[in-house]
């Protein structure tokens, strides 16, 4: 099973500004908001949406795009989200393998988060990645089935081992992941031989070249 964490401001941009962190999720698998009713703002200050209610949402199987659809049919997460907002989708794509091999994110968990957005109205969306050390990005994003996904919606996937980046806390981040008005984090859920266990957090290791 696996976690997607949505964020309309990222943790680093939250924390960067002075504010307290927090997190709220959905997944096909997954959906819990460790904070009661926080508020989220657009980069204007706009009051977009208030979680009122802790959830955890759990689905098993092996249909991926369809079990993603169930779980965003569940409720509107982009309510109050402005249709012309910047919206990145950060997959973990740390390295040129299928998702079969458990170290990638399934494209079919991607593209149904794409369709249900752009069925939505929303049109101003990308795929955001960078591989590891040693990898290629543009090769993950073709062997791992990405390229077929942004010829099917007309998005662009962005190669972060190419983009600017900008200073905050005392770290480089990329411009991209900055910039966004909805960061959608889709990690892979990984055991460790350090920590056990690695999900969202690790996974935006990416956005710092």
């Amino acid at each position: 099973w696996w976690a997607c964490h949505c964020y309309l401001k990222t943790e680093m941009q939250r924390l960067a500004q002075g504010n307290e962190p927090y997190l709220s999720n959905f997944a096909p698998g997954l959906y819990y908001s460790p904070y009661q009713a926080p508020v989220f703002q657009s980069p204007g200050g706009d009051c977009l949406a208030e979680e009122k209610s802790q959830e955890i949402c759990v689905i098993y199987g092996n249909r991926a795009f369809e079990m993603t659809q169930m779980l965003l049919q569940k409720r509107d997460w982009f309510q109050g989200l402005h249709k012309s907002s910047e919206i990145a989708i950060k997959p973990n794509l740390v390295l040129a393998k299928p998702s079969s091999s458990g170290a990638t994110t399934d494209p079919e968990i991607v593209r149904a988060i794409v369709g249900h957005l752009q069925e939505r109205g929303f049109e101003n969306l990308s795929v955001i990645e960078s591989a590891w050390l040693g990898d290629d990005t543009k090769r993950a994003f073709k062997t791992c089935g990405y390229e077929k996904i942004a010829a099917e919606f007309g998005i662009p996937l962005f190669d972060l081992k190419d983009d600017e980046t900008v200073s905050r806390s005392g770290l480089q981040i990329c411009k991209k992941a900055i910039a966004a008005d909805l960061l959608v984090n889709v990690p892979v859920l990984k055991a460790h031989c350090q920590t056990r266990l690695t999900c969202a957090l690790k996974n935006m290791k990416g956005v710092i070249p």
